[in-house]
């Protein structure tokens, strides 16, 4: 034994158990788990700051080198412009000379010879002038703006403890990406999301650019060309696809939608969802000039039919087409080869066996010139050409108006997809968290 007569006295031997226990007590100290979760909160804290002084350093070199090529530029326009002027004034100056030579040849009766020499000269100069002025001038171009990433800023500190399970870990499980599009900047309400972020394996919310508005650690921001306008938020849904291709599929909706977490549960996963078959508004092809005609009469303007972004622009993307995307898009219209379908698109879900061609169609009908396809038209007709076999598209439950807002009465809980949800209005938001979101 460690306390033995023949080792140390009694005294000695009770310092050192004293010793070991104190040691020890520390050690458990140390190992408690509330010790244990300060100190990940700690480190995750001073990672966050390393994070953001690495983003500010990131933009502030950006944004000294955009400096000197703007000075660049336009010392480089300066230039141009000064030599343009000299250009024009030696011209102008050796025009009069040889005006002024001809009228004095004339003024003295000299030579035909002469008089003629000094015309033409004359003749070049103004002739010289002339090309100048019919010169297609085009400046140096201007560097392109940075752009910049919103970095990261410091969480208020909280316990790990504190924070709630996810409502369901399914769309984790099947490994289901989430992308929520803003075509109004209202990031003030990205933080009623919360619950959806912990609910799948990536969630990307995008939009327009607002530099003023810092996201939260946890909610990632994709920006869109075309993002307060909204005339196609699916090509911006298509660009967030194509940077995160690997999962089994992407949910989309729009900010002023709300996602049916439960009954989402209960669809197949490896078909196309969208809103119901019949849709909201039926156009034709042939009626081009028609729906232009129209398109000046606000009571006949109705889904953008006759607008630069509908008909004339479905008719020019018509051609950037395949065969069998034409082939497909009509059997869902019984053989009609004019028909159209407007409808909402403001959700939809494409399993990851669509997203090829989902990216290749939405570039059509986005980036045909000379403008793009309005959404409520272009993602009918790519569900629908995407959908090969009757069972590859799914019209799930949901419900949508474009008046009021949804509250219990009309969006339940047996709905994939609700829109749409007034999210200044307390009422609704105090149902959106309370009756929608929880269990």
């Amino acid at each position: 034994m460690l306390c033995s007569r023949n080792s140390l006295s009694a005294a000695a031997c009770a310092g050192v158990l004293l010793v070991i226990l104190a040691a020890a007590f520390v050690f458990q100290e140390e190992l408690k788990p509330e010790s244990l979760c300060a100190a990940h909160v700690d480190r995750r804290i001073l990672a966050l700051r390393e994070s953001h002084q690495r983003a500010i350093g990131a933009a502030n070199a950006k944004m000294a080198k955009a400096n000197k090529a703007y000075a660049e530029h336009l010392a480089a326009t300066t230039a141009f412009y000064e030599e343009v002027l000299a250009r024009m004034t030696r011209t102008y100056v050796e025009s009069l000379a040889a005006i002024s030579a001809l009228q004095a040849a004339i003024a003295t009766n000299s030579s035909l010879a002469g008089a003629t020499a000094a015309c033409s000269e004359a003749l070049s100069a103004i002739r010289t002038i002339q090309g100048l002025m019919k010169v297609n001038v085009s400046c140096p171009r201007p560097p392109a703006c940075p752009v910049f990433s919103a970095p990261q800023t410091l969480a208020p500190a909280f316990s790990p403890s504190e924070r709630k399970p996810p409502l369901t870990d399914y769309y984790i499980r099947n490994n289901v990406m989430a992308i929520v599009h803003f075509n109004s900047m209202r990031y003030q309400r990205i933080e009623l999301f919360g619950p959806y972020v912990d609910m799948f394996p990536k969630i990307v919310f995008c939009g327009e650019r607002d530099d003023s508005k810092v996201f939260p650690p946890g909610y990632e921001f994709f920006e869109c060309v075309d993002g307060s306008m909204g005339i196609a938020p699916y090509y911006c849904v298509a660009q967030v696809m194509e940077t995160y291709p690997n999962f089994t599929g992407h949910m989309h909706w729009h900010f002023d939608a709300v996602f049916g977490w439960r009954a989402g549960q209960t669809q197949n996963l490896s078909r196309l969802w969208m809103a119901g078959p019949d849709g909201f508004s039926i156009g034709d092809r042939a009626k081009e000039a028609e729906y232009v005609a129209w398109s000046t009469n606000a009571s006949l303007r109705f889904w953008a039919w006759g607008d630069t972004v509908g008909i004339p622009a479905v008719n020019v993307a018509w051609k950037y087409l395949t065969d069998a995307d034409r082939e497909t898009y009509y059997k869902w219209q019984g053989g009609n080869t004019t028909k159209m379908i407007g409808s909402i698109e403001d959700y939809f879900y494409v399993p990851g066996r669509f997203r090829t061609d989902f990216i290749r169609l939405s570039k059509v009908f986005a980036l045909a010139p000379p403008v793009e396809t309005f959404g409520e038209i272009a993602v009918p007709t790519i569900m629908r050409m995407l959908a090969r076999h009757d069972e590859d598209l799914l019209f799930v439950p949901e419900w949508h108006t474009f008046l009021g807002d949804y509250m219990s009465s009309n969006c339940t809980l047996d709905l994939v997809f609700c829109h749409y949800i007034n999210y200044r209005n307390p009422e609704s938001v105090n149902w959106f968290t309370k009756t929608w979101l929880p269990r």
